[in-house]
């Protein structure tokens, strides 16, 4: 594109026209004073010109870049080109990159479905999606790769990775269905705490459910939720968990065991009675969650930690 887009034409045709004009250092030759118009001045002066804010300049840019950098991995069915990507949300652009690279293909797939063709997600829920998965990552980041080289997990190849995602979508399969696996405990929300909120370093509890049955604000039960992948022996099925006498930051313990992992209905018994189970099944090929359902009722645990409203503390801070 050659001549200055119109605001009309939409984000994609204006992100188009900027990084062109900065690769092939066009931009240079659009003043009189060229040789000392700086690329921040020339941006100011055509988001004037085309009657956007100098902010939605740069996002346009960000933008841009980040979905020329993902046209690699995206399905050929939503390789459009960036002058033409105007109806989906640059914003959303910035998250699905970053899901582009640890989401597994099938829900990647549905991810650009919904943001570059339907635009029918929110911001929230992107957020949320990252926020579950990105875990997964081990705090790696895309920095110090090369430019233009493409930064995944390699799922596939690596089981710990693989099992880190699982772990991710069950806790968002989790979020989604609160109101029929807790619809008996009023007004529940989960709390992922597998990285700054794990409670007192447990490896044990992976979320807190928060469930308030108090119309005053108080009275609070705290439910701890330990993904089964994390916890259990795949040769022995093993358990973490205390049988007597158990010790935990909470009113209620789960254990979310999947169909890899999982045993029968009557296999049940040998867990600790105070132990609710959620049965969940996995799409081992397309890397997702099936049915999540509650197999077994929690019962309380009466000899708690006299940590809880110091917990409660953070996760409120957590959801604020």
């Amino acid at each position: 594109m050659t001549t200055i887009p119109k605001k009309i034409d939409g984000w994609g045709a204006i992100a188009d026209y900027i990084i062109t004009k900065e690769n092939d250092g066009s931009w240079r030759n659009d003043s009189e004073s060229s040789e000392t118009l700086s690329f921040t001045r020339w941006g100011l002066e055509l988001a004037k010109t085309i009657g956007i804010s100098k902010y939605s300049f740069w996002e346009y840019r960000r933008a841009g870049m980040l979905y020329n950098e993902l046209l690699n991995t995206l399905p050929h069915e939503y390789q459009t080109p960036l002058r033409e990507l105007s109806k989906s949300n640059a914003e959303h652009l910035n998250v699905l990159q970053k899901l582009s690279r640890v989401a597994p293909n099938a829900l990647y797939q549905e991810l650009c479905d919904r943001v570059l063709i339907k635009n029918n997600i929110t911001r929230k829920e992107l957020d949320d999606l990252w926020s579950s998965l990105r875990p997964a990552m081990d705090s790696k980041t895309a920095r110090g790769r090369k430019k233009n080289k493409s930064f995944t997990m390699r799922i596939n190849d690596d089981a710990t990775v693989r099992t880190r995602v699982v772990e991710g979508l069950l806790l968002v399969a989790l979020k989604e269905s609160l109101s029929t696996l807790f619809k008996h405990y009023g007004n529940p929300q989960l709390v992922d705490c597998r990285e700054q909120y794990r409670p007192y370093q447990s490896d044990l509890i992976d979320a807190l459910v928060l469930c308030n049955n108090d119309p005053h604000g108080f009275g609070y039960e705290v439910h701890g939720i330990c993904i089964g992948s994390a916890h259990l022996d795949k040769d022995n099925f093993g358990l973490n968990f205390q049988t007597h006498n158990p010790q935990y930051p909470c009113d209620k313990l789960w254990l979310t065991v999947t169909h890899v992992f999982g045993e029968d209905k009557a296999s049940y018994n040998h867990y600790p009675d105070y132990l609710g189970i959620i049965d969940a099944g996995i799409d081992e090929e397309a890397i997702k969650v099936t049915s999540l359902s509650k197999r077994r009722d929690a019962k309380p645990i009466d000899n708690l930690y006299p940590y809880t409203i110091n917990l409660l503390a953070a996760a409120y801070c957590k959801q604020s």
